[in-house]
């Protein structure tokens, strides 16, 4: 048995370019990674989804926080001792699209995340791995919920990822989980614009959710896996 998680969370913000929320996500998003993993895990799975929002599908279990507002920071309530069944657990970011089979990614040891390379090719040994995909066993891992609990919000580094790469995480195979990055206006993986690699397990794209459903009609292969 395996343990996915997710986090879905209303976002207010808008882009000025796209004259939309930053974060669009809904229900929708979080049902299209339980498509994906049911479609690539042949091993039977808990699914998981902290969040502020109603989710229809049963299937997916949701786990409420009482705060005012969800961050993604809030990912890291899924270390706490007791919220999770002992199982090899991955959290998967909405803006992922899954092209392939995922149980290899149980297979790594310790806590994982994305390559920083995958996410910039010039990134420096202090820049943090990425937290779009995040393997872990929960029973060896309570230490990082409880540090982060425990860490006044001022002294906590800016995102989730650096507070994860921190407090050890290393990373999966470049090739295992890619990311997109922005070159201006375009996305690129490293420095190319990304051609599907039917080889890669999972595609991330790196904050830019806003332009998942936009670049749909550039890149024609998100169709044929994000649903």
């Amino acid at each position: 048995m395996y343990n996915i998680c997710t986090l879905l969370f209303k976002d207010k913000r808008k882009s000025i370019k796209y004259n939309k929320v930053v974060s669009p996500y809904d229900e929708t998003w979080v049902q299209k990674i339980y498509n994906m993993v049911e479609r690539n895990c042949t091993k039977p799975f808990n699914f998981y989804c902290i969040t502020d929002q109603y989710i229809s599908n049963t299937n997916i279990k949701t786990i409420t926080i009482e705060k005012e507002q969800l961050t993604t920071y809030d990912k890291l309530f899924y270390f706490k001792e007791g919220l999770l069944p002992n199982n090899p657990t991955i959290f998967f970011d909405l803006d992922v699209v899954i092209i392939n089979n995922i149980e290899k990614l149980f297979d790594y040891h310790g806590l994982r995340m994305v390559h920083k390379l995958a996410r910039n090719f010039e990134a420096g040994l202090g820049d943090p791995h990425n937290g779009s995909v995040i393997k872990w066993n929960p029973s060896k891992s309570y230490n990082i919920f409880e540090k982060y609990i425990n860490t006044p919000k001022d002294k906590l580094p800016e995102t989730d990822d650096e507070f994860l790469t921190n407090n050890g995480a290393h990373p999966f195979s470049i090739n295992d989980c890619v990311c997109y990055t922005a070159n201006k206006t375009n996305l690129y993986w490293w420095d190319k614009p990304y051609q599907l690699n039917k080889e890669h397990t999972v595609v991330c794209f790196n904050k830019h959710s806003d332009k998942q459903d936009h670049y749909q009609d550039e890149s024609e292969w998100i169709k044929d896996y994000w649903f």
